[in-house]
């Protein structure tokens, strides 16, 4: 009987997590900005994610663009015979599941693609799966799309990577069992002073982020026969076989050089050609652990004034309430503080709603060039501040389908911590809330006037209480205070923006 898991764990279920970077308005914008002609959003597009686990991700986007058309597969039944549940009982009639290996998925009905997302599949699976994939690339996307390909990168795994050898030693009843043990008995290694520990930095920085990672996710990550490790130029040369080119990083923050390199790096870097030898440089510089890319299968390149124009029309929208925006960030290369002058008016015309680059400009009376606004604008979706958009036209009916996938996602979201997200029909992805902020828009959707009451009963019935300073409240009256601050600050800060994403 032949092995169809190819090496790949399947006695646990992957995490049900949500992945931003999987967007497709993100994607074009990331493109544009690269000054690559893209795939356009305003018609019936077509999107695949190969490998989706639970399909949380692809359930969003579906949801979110129901104009576009959406097919997913992954070879654990069990994953999607979870996601079709969620897909039926909220009535997605734009997304097809498939739980055929990548080598059978090949043969799949489908359309021609504009994009393709792999995200966690390239580096963990075995070289035959990786071959099944570039002959899924060159067969099902269209000339003109891209490929979002997600991988352990290297030079930045080189020091830590000989941890996955104790997380592999580990023993349990499951993979998720003996991953957890592999995690304790490196703790102990490190605790008897071992020298790998010793003089290793990024290996204890890892094993410290290890210890909070949940069982199914160490299991899928690490446990797996194959695991593979790639430098940038690796992985082009693969893709060639697909007749892909690289076109730009899907981390607008991680490709922004002026923000994570030196001045020296990027003189040093500028003198190599463009090309895969210039991008691994880059990497010995960044040291990324995840690389995140974007290719292309015929990549075009737009006129300077074509880019421009494009730009222009593009819309933002805050995806943060402006309250709590800060203009200091954390980089590789430290502390950043973005300049006041420029980047606060961005902020602040977008405070009331979406605008497009165009009338970003007008609100704040184009007082930088439009370079340093379209850099400023970059920096800002890099910093994940503000969310590039889909086209305004279709939101009525974009937000009507919306609503009715985030009505099961709220229901689901009472006894599952993992459903976080909910659909904005709007930029196309999802948006992350607190669990006590889902309970008031869970309340909103039924009609209720007294959110922090309604909440509270749920909770209740559920036998939660509100945490507060990390200890859960003891009395009726101390929980339904506390929610009440709650509800008043949502009210002033969370909402206003969860209408202007349209999901509420």
């Amino acid at each position: 009987m032949s092995d169809w898991t190819r090496g790949y764990r399947t006695d646990v279920n992957y995490t049900a997590g949500y992945y931003p970077y999987l967007n497709p308005a993100a994607h074009v914008f990331s493109l544009l900005a690269a000054g690559w002609r893209a795939p356009k959003l305003d018609g019936a597009f077509t999107y695949a994610e190969l490998g989706c686990g639970q399909g949380l991700s692809i359930q969003v986007h579906a949801a979110a663009a129901p104009h576009g058309r959406f097919f997913a597969n992954d070879f654990m039944p069990a994953h999607i015979a979870t996601a079709q549940a969620r897909v039926d009982a909220s009535g997605l009639a734009n997304l097809d599941l498939s739980d055929a290996s990548f080598a059978d998925y090949l043969d799949a009905p489908l359309p021609k693609l504009d994009a393709v997302v792999l995200h966690g599949v390239w580096s963990w699976v075995d070289d035959g799966s990786r071959a099944d994939l570039v002959r899924f690339l060159r067969k099902h996307l269209k000339p003109g799309g891209y490929a979002f390909v997600s991988y352990n990168a290297l030079p930045g795994w080189a020091p830590i990577m000989p941890l996955r050898e104790l997380l592999r030693s580990g023993e349990g009843s499951d993979s998720a069992a003996r991953a957890r043990a592999g995690v304790a008995f490196a703790d102990k290694l490190r605790d008897s002073d071992a020298r790998w520990f010793a003089g290793n930095e990024p290996a204890r920085t890892m094993l410290e982020r290890l210890r909070t990672l949940p069982n199914a996710y160490l299991a899928h990550e690490y446990m797996n026969d194959s695991w593979r490790l790639l430098y940038h130029h690796e992985l082009a040369t693969e893709l060639d076989g697909a007749q892909m080119q690289f076109a730009t990083s899907a981390s607008l923050r991680d490709s922004l050089d002026e923000l994570v390199l030196t001045d020296e790096q990027r003189a040093l870097l500028a003198a190599i050609p463009e090309g895969p030898r210039r991008e691994t440089a880059r990497d010995f510089c960044t040291n990324p652990l995840l690389r995140r890319d974007l290719f292309l299968r015929g990549g075009v390149r737009l006129s300077t004034i074509e880019q421009l124009q494009r730009l222009n029309e593009c819309t933002f929208v805050l995806n943060v309430p402006r309250a709590r925006i800060g203009l200091k960030l954390d980089l590789p290369v430290g502390s950043v503080t973005l300049a006041h002058e420029i980047y606060a008016p961005i902020l602040d015309a977008l405070q009331d709603g979406p605008r497009t680059l165009g009338q970003i400009r007008e609100r704040t009376g184009e007082q930088n060039d439009i370079a340093t606004t379209i850099q400023a604008v970059k920096v800002l979706v890099g910093a994940e501040l503000i969310a590039p958009c889909l086209p305004q036209a279709g939101l009525a009916e974009r937000k009507a389908i919306a609503d009715a996938f985030n009505d099961r996602v709220l229901f689901e979201s009472l006894h599952e911590a993992e459903l976080d997200v909910l659909a904005s029909p709007v930029t196309g992805g999802g948006f992350r809330l607190e669990p006590i902020d889902r309970l008031f828009v869970f309340a909103i959707r039924r009609g209720a006037s007294d959110l922090a009451g309604l909440a509270w009963q749920v909770l209740s019935q559920l036998g939660q209480a509100v945490v507060k300073d990390g200890q859960p409240l003891m009395t009726d009256d101390a929980n339904l205070a506390e929610l009440r601050r709650r509800e008043a600050q949502f009210r002033a800060e969370m909402l206003p923006l969860l209408r202007q994403l349209a999901i509420v």
